[in-house]
């Protein structure tokens, strides 16, 4: 039940019960002077009750609601921290991997051009090698990284 239709039923029930149960007692006394008296102390205890009873109501009720703020602003600084961590997965994807494979495929055109000694081939592919596996690490990066924050957690 929404929050403000049980504040206002506890408030229209509490109303009701306490208009018909204290008119049933104020018409017990015979002195009009005396009841006259009694309408106005049961008209203050009624606001004064009334009052505590709403105060408690909208305590509950702003307890819950500064607990749900709080929730959200911790699910806002989770997501923040994991939107971090898929820009450096997305930089690392589109910078750092760049790198060796610019490498390799440069070196593989240096193989595939026929003019070269067998020395600089082996070089080429010494280079090739070196690059296969800096790009290789990088992508054991990125899936590590990729992996944390698949299983939630703190450090990429």
């Amino acid at each position: 039940m929404k929050p403000e239709v049980k504040i206002t039923l506890i408030y229209l029930l509490l109303g009701l019960l306490w208009i018909y149960f204290s008119d049933k007692i104020v018409l017990m006394f015979p002195d009009n002077d005396f009841r006259t008296s009694l309408q106005t102390v049961k008209g203050f205890v009624y606001v004064g009750f009334t009052s505590a009873v709403l105060y408690l109501l909208l305590k509950g009720f702003y307890n819950e609601l500064n607990n749900r703020v709080k929730q959200l602003e911790e699910s806002g600084t989770q997501l923040r921290a994991q939107n971090e961590k898929l820009q450096d997965i997305s930089w690392m994807q589109s910078h750092v991997v760049r790198a060796p494979l610019a490498s390799l495929m440069g070196c593989l055109h240096l193989i595939k051009d026929v003019d070269h000694t067998q020395e600089e081939r082996e070089a080429a592919i010494e280079n090739i090698l070196h690059s296969a596996n800096e790009l290789d690490t990088v992508i054991r990066q990125i899936s590590q990284k990729s992996e944390n924050l698949h299983n939630g957690e703190s450090k990429a």
